[in-house]
């Protein structure tokens, strides 16, 4: 067989490109977010051992590539059986078929994870793992109930009246039963009302301009808030109130506290304090009266009503 000096060329042309493409291959492989893992079946899919892992499962699992690459799955992670990604590994390797493995507790004294894998082999006999490492988004999720279960347990035992409505439309949202037994009104009752229609009119303007500063975070607290209570009475409200995100919905959460006859206190008070003032000035007036004017003054009065 002859070979020319263009096949020579297109030879090295091709060597190159192999090259290059093995190279991408490699910044792609190392790189990537997901966990990518190739294993080699030895003893007929017995057990696997590690041939290559790219960066993120060094990440994932703690581990530096040296420390895996020839070791076997079983050695490496001695619950890989009880966690089942090792009978999915040996089914794929002898099926041919891909497999998704879900999201699974894996736990072991050297670590604990959350993974989800899915499995296939390739043409050479190599079975491969790509898998994504979710323990931090379990633990978001656990922690995210545990404080749904606590606010729940707050939302319905507190004292405090607690009242969400959408920040857009103002229609309500959920209520506690303690915002019912403020007001009157069953649940049903508040959920088919909005902001328009639980306040004075006379005070909506008011209402709605403090309402839009809480919903932008302007305003966290407002005070003496009139709320229109089922009977038709009025009660004045001292609302503090927070943006919240519940079930994934947009929430204006407020909590409400009765401060009716505490402005009522603190107008009798005020009251109180002008009546004594009043009295002071009048009789720092006849003080600086002459006395005998003030004789004659009584004199006069005496005789009038004798």
């Amino acid at each position: 067989m002859i070979f020319k000096r263009s096949d020579h060329l297109n030879l090295r042309e091709v060597e190159s490109a192999l090259l290059a493409s093995e190279e991408r291959y490699r910044q792609l492989f190392d790189n990537i977010y997901t966990s990518v893992v190739i294993y080699q079946p030895i003893d007929d899919g017995d057990d696997f051992v590690f041939k290559d892992v790219n960066r993120a499962v060094e990440k994932s699992e703690k581990l530096k590539k040296k420390d895996l690459i020839g070791k076997k799955v079983t050695e490496v992670f001695p619950a890989v059986k009880k966690f089942g990604l090792f009978e999915v590994l040996q089914r794929v390797y002898r099926t041919g078929k891909p497999e998704f493995f879900p999201i699974s507790l894996y736990h072991d004294e050297r670590i604990t994870g959350w993974r989800e894998n899915y499995v296939y082999k390739l043409s050479t006999g190599e079975v491969v793992a790509v898998y994504n490492d979710l323990t931090e988004k379990m633990q978001y999720l656990h922690d995210l109930k545990k404080s749904e279960e606590q606010f729940r347990l707050l939302f319905e035992n507190t004292l405090t009246g607690i009242l969400a409505a959408d920040p857009v439309t103002k229609k309500f949202l959920f209520v506690n039963p303690a915002f019912l037994k403020l007001t009157g009104y069953t649940e049903k009752e508040v959920l088919d009302l909005d902001v328009y229609h639980l306040h004075p009119k006379k005070d909506l303007k008011f209402v709605l301009e403090v309402f839009e500063k809480q919903a932008k975070g302007e305003m966290k607290e407002a005070l003496k808030i009139p709320v229109l209570c089922k009977d038709k009475s009025v009660k004045l409200c001292r609302i503090y109130s927070n943006r919240m995100l519940i079930n994934n919905r947009d929430c204006l959460v407020g909590f409400f506290w009765d401060v009716t006859e505490e402005v009522k206190a603190q107008v009798a008070v005020i009251h109180r304090y002008e009546l004594e003032k009043l009295i002071v000035d009048i009789s720092q007036k006849f003080a600086m009266l002459d006395s005998s004017k003030t004789s004659q003054g009584i004199s006069y009065a005496l005789d009038a009503v004798g």
